[in-house]
């Protein structure tokens, strides 16, 4: 017999709510395809490999300007080595030019230069040293033609040396050049692939924290609904549905149909079979949320409260069901419940019972977690 009691109905408004939320949940992005942490780190990566070869450019770029250096002391020494050339063949030329004149002049006028110099002399030892002035004085011109001969000759080899290595400095500036050009371009590169990994890792960045806000709003929205689906059950059950009456005899009044029973066990065949017939009779009704009946569709507690009474008044849930007396004697018409789910049996251990939306009222085996009561 039923006892008063507040319960929740089979099926319950706490169960609801918490199935909103879990899909909520289950609606939140668990991942990106690739995440922001995992394409900054291809940017950092990019990074470590863009400081590296920028390391590689300023070597290169300095070696550039070395030789460049390199190549600009080699033509500058080249060009200086060319004028002392230069000059030195003017020199030569200009001492070629005035002994040549001089010669030409002393002969030309012997009488009053050369010849007056020689026989001008008034002894012979005079005459002997005069000459050997005059052969000192060619002599030392002709030794002056032949050092600057000498210096045009080392500034020319000097010259040919340095336009050597000026050539040679040419070409590694050249190389290097190259060089410098091959890392800069690998530079530009790597800076644009960094820039747009950059880029990709700020917008996955934003996406998953729009995502995440998103996610915590559906989630919130979730919560709230189970909140208020909640405080609905709670104003929905308030009310105490009264089933037994123990009486002072130790017989039991059914609040519902006010027949009165020798215990709470006792069994009436002809109400079982009226219980289990109006349950049969239901056998394809849809299942609903709350149903009672009333629209043809019922819920587990709804179908077990119509078989009952034959009304679509709903008379208890699956909590007020277990109140009921337990029997060890199962029989049809009696009920079998658990805190989640109720039916009628109808033996050999089989039940009536709104299953869910996808099957409706069926034929289905008692489950293992149940009890059998009886009404």
């Amino acid at each position: 017999m039923m006892h008063n009691s507040k319960a929740f109905a089979c099926g319950t408004f706490t169960t609801f709510a918490l199935a909103i939320f879990m899909a909520a949940m289950i609606c939140i992005p668990q991942a990106f395809a690739v995440t922001a942490a995992e394409k900054e780190a291809e940017a950092e990566e990019a990074l470590t490999q863009l400081h590296a070869l920028q390391e590689t450019l300023e070597q290169t770029s300095a070696q550039y300007y070395q030789s460049l250096a390199e190549y600009q002391d080699a033509v500058n020494l080249r060009d200086a080595a060319q004028k002392r050339v230069e000059s030195i063949g003017v020199e030569i030329a200009d001492i070629q030019k005035n002994l040549n004149a001089r010669v030409r002049e002393m002969y030309r006028s012997g009488s009053t230069t050369f010849l007056d110099l020689l026989f001008g002399s008034a002894t012979f030892e005079e005459f002997t040293k005069n000459w050997e002035i005059l052969n000192r004085v060619n002599q030392n011109e002709a030794a002056m033609v032949d050092k600057q001969r000498k210096l045009k000759t080392t500034a020319e080899n000097e010259k040919a040396e340095y336009s050597k290595q000026a050539s040679i400095a040419e070409e590694k500036s050249k190389e290097a050049n190259q060089a410098f050009k091959k890392s800069q371009k690998l530079v530009d590169q790597m800076q644009e692939t960094y820039d747009g990994l950059s880029k990709e890792a700020a917008k996955l960045y934003q996406e998953e924290q729009e995502a995440a806000a998103r996610a915590a709003a559906e989630a919130a929205a979730a919560e709230a609904a189970a909140a208020e689906a909640a405080a609905a059950e709670a104003a929905y059950y308030e009310e105490d549905f009264v089933g037994g009456i123990q009486n002072e005899d130790g017989t039991v009044t059914d609040a519902q149909t006010g027949e009165v029973y020798a215990s709470a066990s006792e069994y009436s065949a002809s109400t079982g079979n009226e219980i289990v017939d109006r349950a049969y009779s239901m056998l394809g009704s849809s299942y609903r949320y709350g149903g009672t009946g009333a629209d043809g569709s019922f819920d587990c507690s709804g179908l077990v409260g119509y078989a009952l009474t034959g009304t679509n008044e709903r008379i208890g849930n699956t909590l007020t069901f277990m109140e009921y007396n337990q029997v060890s004697d199962p029989q049809p018409g009696d009920i079998v419940v658990s805190e989640g789910h109720t039916g009628i049996y109808i033996g050999d251990g089989q039940m009536i019972h709104a299953q869910d939306e996808e099957h409706g009222v069926v034929v289905g085996k008692v489950q293992d977690d149940m009890i059998y009561v009886r009404p």
